[in-house]
């Protein structure tokens, strides 16, 4: 475990259209944010979410073509080895009948409202390492 210290913080609403993960990714480069935790509410307009399935080492995908009310999305994004920020983020989704859905936010997943805040961390190095027993790039934080 490691610590560090709370940086700037940004406060507002992605584009209509946007795909969520591209615009987090977005954003932190151009602030040159290396960590921060994300937090989004909102409503999709397509959404694409995922189950790990720790056998196979591949997501089960579930494909929302209907608007979603995006309840509770979270996750943070850190930097890799080359600098591209990696974003990670989970989410529960609303569906008009009250179903909920949750897993890991899958990249074309698309917003038509979503009020996002970016808590910068820092003085903290975080990355994603791969690891061989999960498949997945796990957080590393020095």
């Amino acid at each position: 475990m490691s610590h560090g210290s709370l940086g700037r913080v940004f406060f507002g609403r992605l584009e209509a259209g946007s795909d969520i993960l591209e615009a987090v990714g977005r954003i932190a480069l151009e602030n040159e944010i290396n960590a921060a935790l994300v937090y989004a509410i909102g409503l999709t307009s397509y959404a694409r979410i995922g189950y790990y399935d720790e056998d196979s080492k591949k997501y089960l995908e579930k494909t929302f073509e209907e608007p979603m009310e995006i309840l509770s999305c979270k996750g943070n994004v850190v930097r890799d080895s080359e600098g591209k920020p990696i974003v990670h983020l989970h989410a529960v989704l609303g569906a008009r009948d009250g179903r909920a859905y949750g897993g890991h936010v899958l990249k074309g997943t698309k917003v038509r409202i979503c009020e996002i805040a970016l808590l910068e961390l820092k003085d903290l190095k975080a990355t994603r390492v791969f690891d061989e027993e999960t498949g997945l790039k796990l957080l590393h934080v020095e």
